[in-house]
């Protein structure tokens, strides 16, 4: 059977050995050709099984260098999947910075309607206030309560009767002065009868215009005041009206406000969701990179494998050649200690052996 190295040792052997005499000092015997004919079989048969394991090995790590070609493929996809998602990740991040003037704009505006909202209570209780106060007459109350309670207080029905006893007072104190320069003009005297009778006269109409004017002014003012209290229980009204509208107002500013407050904490959550989102990206890349670093590896070690595998079969190759080779210098110092004589010679065929040897160590052409 044939070999790598272009030499077959069954054939060359054979041709080296005879069946010829089987005695005299020159040869080995039939007994030592016979010995040398199942040593040269087993010498052949260990070189044929080196090749066949060679080739075999050859196959195998072609296959395993094809398979790590395979695999450096799925691993340089898998590290181009990883940058495509590490730009996805990117891109997320990217997206939150955005985000931010949304958010201010909504926290501005929850601010504004928070004022808003604090200045409409205020005013509703202002309101409540000047009602309460028109309500119970509060007579340190200001503002507009204290006009009301004012122009109340104008009308009171004393000061109808004091302005009313006033004025007939003073109209009929006017009448006397003017009755008594015209009896001094006639000549009469202050103490005189008819002075007198002036006097009494003068003080039953005083005392009766009196009475008259102060029921009238009394009946004025009462009327006028009771008026002018029902204008007031209407500004109460009114006040409070005015009040439970800024109330409302107020509520529904503050509801507004949370609204806004709410809404910029969800673009706050979005935010947060799209860095996580981004996060759980690059940890994805990182698995993938680390998928590809063990194809990668994977890939390596199969090469070395093969690598290996096809040393380890040449150095199997090579310690045939190598025991080949030593089996031929035994056969040919076993015919040189006959002395020569008649017999098979095989001397002239032990240059195979330092070919082989040669070729064994890798330094044959």
């Amino acid at each position: 059977m044939g070999n790598s190295f272009g030499i077959n040792p069954r054939r060359d052997l054979l041709a080296t050995f005879s069946t010829g005499s089987t005695a005299g000092t020159g040869g080995i015997g039939n007994t030592g050709i016979e010995t040398a004919r199942a040593g040269l079989g087993n010498v052949s048969a260990a070189i044929s099984m080196a090749n066949a394991g060679l080739g075999a090995a050859q196959s195998s790590a072609g296959a395993a260098r094809g398979d790590a070609a395979s695999m450096r493929g799925q691993a340089q996809l898998v590290n181009t999947q990883g940058n495509a998602i590490n730009r996805d990740a990117d891109a997320l991040a990217a997206l939150v910075p955005q985000l931010d003037p949304y958010k201010d704009k909504l926290g501005g505006y929850g601010d504004d309607l928070a004022k808003l909202a604090q200045m409409y209570l205020g005013e509703q209780k202002d309101m409540f206030g000047q009602g309460r106060a028109l309500v119970t007459m509060d007579p340190s109350a200001g503002g507009l309560a204290a006009e009301y309670l004012g122009h109340y207080l104008l009308l009171s029905p004393d000061k109808y009767v004091g302005r009313a006893a006033s004025d007939t007072q003073a109209s009929y104190d006017n009448a006397l002065a003017q009755q008594e320069r015209q009896l001094a003009r006639r000549g009469v005297s202050p103490g005189s009868g008819a002075s007198s009778a002036l006097m009494q006269q003068w003080n039953r109409a005083l005392a009766t215009a009196l009475a008259a004017n102060k029921s009238i002014a009394w009946d004025k003012g009462e009327k006028e005041q009771r008026g002018f209290l029902g204008d007031m229980t209407s500004a109460a009204d009114t006040l409070y009206n005015m009040g439970l509208k800024q109330g409302q107002a107020g509520e529904a500013a503050l509801k507004d406000a949370g609204d806004m407050a709410r809404n910029a904490a969800g673009i706050v959550t979005q935010q947060g969701a799209l860095l996580q989102d981004a996060g759980q990206l690059r940890a994805n890349v990182g698995q993938l990179f680390a998928a590809a670093g063990n194809l990668f590896g994977n890939a390596g070690g199969l090469e070395i494998d093969a690598g290996r595998l096809t040393q380890s079969a040449y150095q199997a190759l090579e310690s045939a050649y190598e025991s080949a080779a030593n089996y031929y210098l035994n056969v040919a110092r076993a015919q040189a200690s006959g002395g020569g004589g008649g017999g098979v010679n095989i001397i002239d065929h032990t240059d195979h052996y330092a070919d082989w040897l040669a070729r064994a160590n890798g330094k044959a052409d």
